[in-house]
């Protein structure tokens, strides 16, 4: 399915973009001078990407996407910094709801660490905000 979804990607974005995997579901698109207006409607466009079903073994699986994007300008040179930041913009998005799509440096908050304690999911909880676990798989590919 990943395949499958990183294949959907890659048709959406122009020919000089670059689609990769980060690892896990996490994936980055590396779009050259592109502007506000245009990266925001990638990430609309990337998004209802996502949303359409894909079928394996005869069932339909549905996904979302959580979209955080950082433009080059009023950032850092430096790749990592650019990636940082998107990641941040990605945690918001994943906080703010399903399927959003958020700009870095707009009502940036830090993204969370990763492997969030009992007492912070519970008191997510009680806040009303919904939790949602991804079971891990692991796919052996037979050549």
């Amino acid at each position: 399915m990943l395949a499958a979804f990183a294949s959907r990607l890659a048709k959406a974005v122009r020919p000089s973009d670059t689609v990769g995997r980060l690892g896990g579901d996490e994936f980055l698109v590396i779009c050259e001078e592109m502007r506000e207006p245009d990266a925001m409607a990638l990430g609309r466009r990337l998004a209802a990407v996502a949303r359409r079903p894909i079928e394996a073994s005869g069932a339909e699986h549905r996904f979302s996407a959580s979209i955080g994007i950082a433009l080059g300008e009023g950032h850092s040179p430096e790749p990592g910094a650019l990636v940082r930041a998107a990641d941040e913009a990605t945690y918001r998005a994943k906080r703010r709801g399903s399927g959003r799509v958020e700009l870095a440096g707009r009502d940036a908050a830090p993204a969370p660490a990763s492997g969030a304690s009992a007492p912070a999911l519970e008191a997510a909880l009680e806040r009303g905000q919904e939790l949602s676990c991804q079971r891990a798989v692991e796919r052996a590919v037979v050549p």
